[in-house]
Order: C-alpha cells, then sequence, then structure tokens
C-alpha cells in the first residue's frame, strides 16, 4: 500500500510494524530450501498450512499470492499471512510516470520532465527484444533487461539535474558503463565512473571506444568519453577522497548515482551525500542485500542498519539469510508457477535431497557451494547429484542415491517448492525494512 514518505512518524510506524511481523516468522525468514529435509521445515509450518498446501496446484497458489482468488475455503491463519506481507510491504508497482518526485523537487513537473513510461512489453520490441526509444549505438551489449533500467534512470537523473542546474554525475559502481554511456552521450551529463573490478573498466574503455567510432562514422564529432577510474570503496573511504577522484572531470557540485550497486555501496553513498553539499543529488538502485556488513557482527558504520531509529531498536535482527531471500522478486518467481514452468522448480528438492546425503558423508560439508547444473529438472536425480558434486573430492554412493529414503525425499517437490514460495512472500516485507532504514537515515540527517 501507499504511504506518506514525508512523514516520520509513518515511516517509523510501517518499520515497527514490518519488525512485528518478521519477528512472528522469524524462523522462517532465517530457513534455507536446502535445509528442508535435514532440518524438517515442513514440520515447522502451522499445522493447517501443512494439511492444506499440498491440495493445492501451482497456477491457484500464484494466482492467490498476486490477486487473493480463492475458489474454495483457505485456512484463515494463511489469509492474514497474505494480507500482513502486502499491507506491510512498500508498493511495489511501477510507476507509469514521473509525478511521484514533484513532492522530491518541490515543484510541478513540466511536460517535458513529467516522462510517461510504457509497460517493459510495450516499450520492448517483440522481434528483436530491444528498446525502441534508445538509439542502437547504447543498446549494443546490452541485454533488454538493462536497457529498460537505464532508460528510466537516465529519466530520473534528468529531472535530478534539471532541478539542481547539474549536469555532473559519479557512477558508483559503474561495472561496464552502460548507463555512464547513456547519460554521458545521449543525455550530455559529464560523467566519472568508479568501478572496483579493472576488468569491467578496460571493458567500459574498449565499449566507449566502440561508441565513439559509430558516432565518428555518422560524420559527427564524438565528446571525450567518461572518466573511468579503478577504485574499491570501503568503510574508510572518506568523501575528501571521493572529491579527489572527481575533481579531473568536475571540480564543482555533482550527483551520485547507482545501478544494481551492490552491497555496502548504497550505504556509502548514503553517508557521502549526507556529509557533502557538493553531492547534490542521489539515484540509487541497490542490490545484494546479504553482501551488507551488519551489526549483526559488530560491525562500526555497518551497511546495516543506517538509521539511528532501527540501530537503537530492540526488532530481529535481519541476518544474512534473511537479507538473502529480500533480493528476490516475488513477481517474477510467480510467472513460474505455471503448469509448463513448475517442473523446473524440482532443483529445490534435488538440492535438498542431496544436503541429506552430503551432511551424512560429512558434516563440514554442510551448505556447500555445488556446481550449478544446466536442465537439471530434465535429468534423473543421481545424474543431477554426480553433476554437482563434480569438481569436489566426494564420492557418492549409488546406493544412497537411489535409497527408499532419497526416493521418499523426491517424492515431496511439490512440498519443498510449496515452502519455498510461502517462505518468499516474506522478501517484500523484508526489503521495505532495508529500504525505509535508508530513507530514515537521511531524514534524521
Amino acid at each position: 500500500i501507499g504511504m506518506n514518505l514525508a512523514d516520520n512518524e509513518e515511516i517509523i510506524w510501517r518499520i515497527q510494524f514490518c519488525f512485528r511481523i518478521l519477528e512472528q516468522y522469524y524462523w522462517l525468514i532465517n530457513a534455507y530450501t536446502l535445509d528442508f529435509f535435514s532440518c524438517d521445515h515442513w514440520s515447522k509450518l502451522p499445522w493447517s498450512w501443512q494439511k492444506f498446501l499440498p491440495s493445492v496446484g501451482p497456477v491457484e497458489l500464484s494466482r492467490w499470492i498476486e490477486s487473493g482468488e480463492q475458489r474454495r475455503v483457505w485456512p484463515l491463519s494463511l489469509l492474514c499471512y497474505r494480507r500482513l506481507t502486502r499491507i506491510s510491504s512498500l508498493d511495489r508497482k511501477p510507476v507509469s510516470n514521473l509525478e511521484s518526485l514533484e513532492k522530491l523537487i518541490g515543484r510541478p513537473l513540466s511536460n517535458e520532465e513529467n516522462a510517461t513510461f510504457e509497460s517493459p512489453s510495450e516499450e520492448i520490441t517483440s522481434a528483436a527484444q530491444q528498446h525502441k526509444d534508445l538509439l542502437n549505438i547504447f543498446r549494443k551489449h546490452v541485454k533488454s533487461k538493462k536497457q529498460h533500467e537505464i532508460f528510466r534512470i537516465g529519466k530520473v537523473c534528468t529531472l535530478c539535474a534539471s532541478a539542481t542546474s547539474c549536469h555532473n554525475v559519479l557512477d558508483i559502481g559503474s561495472g561496464v558503463g552502460h548507463l555512464a554511456r547513456f547519460l554521458h552521450y545521449g543525455l550530455n551529463f559529464t560523467v566519472a565512473c568508479l568501478e572496483a573490478e579493472s576488468e569491467f573498466n578496460s571493458s567500459a574503455e574498449r565499449f566507449d571506444m566502440d561508441l565513439k567510432i559509430a558516432v565518428e562514422n555518422m560524420g559527427k564529432t564524438p565528446r571525450r568519453p567518461p572518466l573511468h577510474v579503478v577504485c574499491r570503496l570501503t568503510s574508510n573511504t572518506d568523501i575528501e577522497t571521493l572529491h579527489k577522484m572527481t575533481y579531473p572531470v568536475f571540480d564543482g557540485g555533482f550527483g551520485i548515482i547507482g545501478l544494481h550497486t551492490c552491497g555496502d555501496l548504497v550505504p556509502y553513498m548514503l553517508r557521502y551525500f549526507a556529509a557533502s553539499e557538493k553531492i547534490r543529488y542521489l539515484v540509487s538502485a541497490g542490490c545484494c542485500y546479504m553482501k551488507m556488513t551488519s551489526d549483526c557482527l559488530g560491525t562500526n558504520n555497518p551497511g546495516y542498519p543506517v538509521s539511528d531509529f532501527v540501530g537503537n531498536f530492540k526488532g530481529v535482527p535481519l541476518e544474512y539469510e534473511s537479507r538473502e531471500v529480500a533480493c528476490h522478486a516475488l513477481e517474477m518467481y510467480l510467472k513460474r508457477l505455471n503448469d509448463n514452468e513448475v517442473e523446473k522448480l524440482k532443483i529445490h528438492c534435488y538440492r535438498a535431497a542431496l544436503e541429506c546425503i552430503l551432511v551424512s558423508i560429512d558434516p563440514s560439508l554442510k551448505r556447500s557451494g555445488l556446481r550449478s547444473v544446466k536442465n537439471a529438472h530434465c535429468m534423473p536425480f543421481n545424474s543431477y547429484a554426480m553433476e554437482a558434486v563434480k569438481k569436489m573430492d566426494i564420492n557418492l554412493d549409488k546406493k544412497e542415491l537411489q535409497s527408499v529414503e532419497t526416493l521418499k525425499r523426491l517424492s515431496r517437490w511439490q512440498e519443498v517448492y510449496k515452502f519455498y514460495t510461502i517462505r518468499l512472500m516474506l522478501a517484500p516485507v523484508i526489503e521495505t525494512v532495508i529500504l525505509l532504514d535508508r530513507l530514515l537515515f537521511l531524514k534524521e540527517r
């Protein structure tokens, strides 16, 4: 549901409400699906859920989660669970325009500023899977999902630049530079890029050269490319260091932006923005919440929580497992819950069954990182298991792979994916806490 993001009391109330839900289901947000059998997760669900869920088909489950559709009586506690996860979470529907940013910039948007967005299915051509509003030079090497992202975040950056009269931006965690090139060459920003991986920087400079050649072939004179700096930000990287890195490109104010800013990068950006008047605006779409440092580990200046309120609040800790599930989009997963896709979800059961075998061989193998197996759902379990441990020094007993106990586990594959689905319904609640914690950090300052 919507909420007034300008109201501190409403933000705090929402965070507290989310924590009450997460406290109720704390064991569930920290439950690994691969431990489904070894920890007997199914038995921990409410009895009415255990009894009812086996009769629910994948399409019925998907429609119930998405719209509340039900053609029979569901357990009341399960209905309440769905309702709680929805009313506590931030609105997850994509916006159709930028009107929601009017309050942020303090004035109405002009017709030119208020970009109208089409749905992803409309903006991406069905034949070539290309964004129809992006020039071909900005599509090269870029997948359709990324094209969708850089086009929209580019519009937001343009609005922020207009509101602050500042077209200088520092792209943090810039990767191979797709967003930076679109802003620099397509939207006339002056761009500097920070990226920790030198390989990505090398690719970015190569792609810059490809674009330069393409522009020259059009008979036009290209601008100088964005500045690319190899730098790994840490909690000790201060704002002065950031200013020195950007000085060769712009010595005045600038915005900081990031698309898929991983782990602690967003908290770093928040602290830089709060500490420096030179940073005029912040635009960020974060990811990989599980890679954030946490106060659970006693870390100074952790990635979570960042606000004083959440740091002092006695709510349940969001540990690695719960922050990891928050990275998954429930909406995308529900699309797989149809009769043509559901067989692919057998992989959850395969991995959980293999976990029991590995732990019986050696307890230290618990939650080992295994090789990813393509099209595992099309393979017999024993073939999958052999392939998954191929790079490990392990000899699997073929009799164990086909034992009565293993076959019993494999027959429960639908319970496994339904457990995973029920757990995933809490992902938006956890993400809401993380995002509101970040917002509250800025409002406290």
